[in-house]
């Protein structure tokens, strides 16, 4: 690809509200930089809250200064201040949204988090006429934003590099028996403690020597959700059958994925879900409960149920476990669709837009 002239060469700056290690739209955002430099495009990545670990590969988003020829890209996925800062700013902008988690969820754990996703549903209505374009990084969050108002809103799948998980693994979780994973911050959306009363249920009709691996690390505004399922386990002396890892490395989330039988995701709400992709990567199983963006990003592999009915649940995975027919064809199913994914070049997409403007 050639940009159209030394002159209009654009700066294209990137935003969100937080850029961390391990984090889809930070992991997005780092492939986007990647398409621009090749480019031989200026490119910036800015956030409100940066984590220590990548510090050195974005800037505080107040310390931005327009130049001639910026694209400004918006990462949306909560309210604060740094929406209203984009506004305010002369460059031509874009839209990615990645959804907002319903405020509900942490009503009854963390009111001021519950605050900032509610008024992230506000700011939708009122960045409505801010951007040349708008992408959802899938069709679940098309539609919220076309019930938003957003007109010509187009599917962008997030941008994720699989050549990242093929590095040497760490196994931080010695259990030998059947391991039974899920990765995802412990939030009350992702219904963890539904995972621990499957886990009651798998013990009780079907086996003893298997664990499940909640992947993850607790923030702040979960704490309080945390010491419930800590409290779950405990209820039903599941200590030996539930493993919390809290915070991994990279290489430490590696091993768990490579010495997983299976993924079991009990999450009530996914603007798209990419441990699901990881999963089918590690050629893992994937279970998954019907909801948000989770059937489009499954498409039509793995296993998708619509009621939480923990036997029925239970007796499906013991048959992806002991059928190898069944898991063969599970499998066959998944890489199909990473195939299909993969035929969707994110990065690509977005560069050959900036270049049409």
């Amino acid at each position: 690809m050639k940009s159209k002239s030394f002159m209009n060469k654009p700066r294209v700056c990137q935003f969100s509200t937080g850029f961390y290690p391990g984090d889809a739209i930070t992991q997005e955002m780092l492939t986007f930089d990647t398409y621009f430099k090749e480019m031989n495009w200026k490119s910036e990545i800015y956030s409100e809250h940066i984590g220590t670990a990548v510090k050195s590969k974005a800037i505080k988003y107040s310390n931005y200064k327009y130049e001639k020829n910026d694209i400004i890209i918006y990462h949306h996925s909560i309210n604060s201040a740094l929406g209203d800062f984009v506004v305010q700013q002369k460059a031509a902008k874009i839209l990615i949204y990645h959804n907002v988690t319903p405020y509900h969820f942490f009503e009854e754990y963390d009111l001021q988090f519950s605050y900032f996703l509610r008024r992230g549903k506000e700011q939708l209505l009122e960045l409505n006429q801010t951007f040349i374009k708008s992408y959802a990084d899938s069709e679940f969050n098309k539609k919220e934003l076309e019930d938003y108002g957003y007109k010509e809103v187009e599917v962008l799948p997030i941008a994720y590099n699989f050549n990242s998980l093929d590095i040497p693994g760490v196994n931080r979780n010695k259990f030998e028996g059947i391991k039974i994973l899920f990765v995802g911050r412990i939030t009350p959306n992702k219904r963890q403690e539904d995972l621990i009363r499957f886990a009651e249920i798998y013990r009780k009709y079907f086996r003893t020597n298997f664990q499940i691996q909640i992947v993850g690390y607790s923030s702040p505004s979960s704490k309080v959700y945390m010491e419930e399922l800590e409290s779950l386990v405990r209820f039903w002396d599941l200590e030996d059958h539930i493993h919390f890892s809290g915070y991994v490395t990279h290489p430490e989330l590696i091993g768990y994925y490579r010495n997983s039988n299976a993924f079991l995701s009990m999450s009530e709400h996914e603007g798209f879900c990419v441990p699901i992709l990881e999963a089918m990567h590690f050629q893992l199983p994937v279970l998954a409960y019907s909801a948000g963006a989770i059937p489009d990003t499954m498409e039509s592999s793995g296993i998708l149920f619509k009621e939480k009915n923990y036997t029925l649940i239970a007796e499906t995975l013991e048959e992806v476990l002991i059928n190898e027919k069944f898991k063969k064809i599970i499998l066959m199913n998944q890489n199909k669709r990473i195939e299909n994914y993969l035929k969707i070049n994110s990065g690509y997409k977005i560069v050959e837009f900036i270049q049409n403007l």
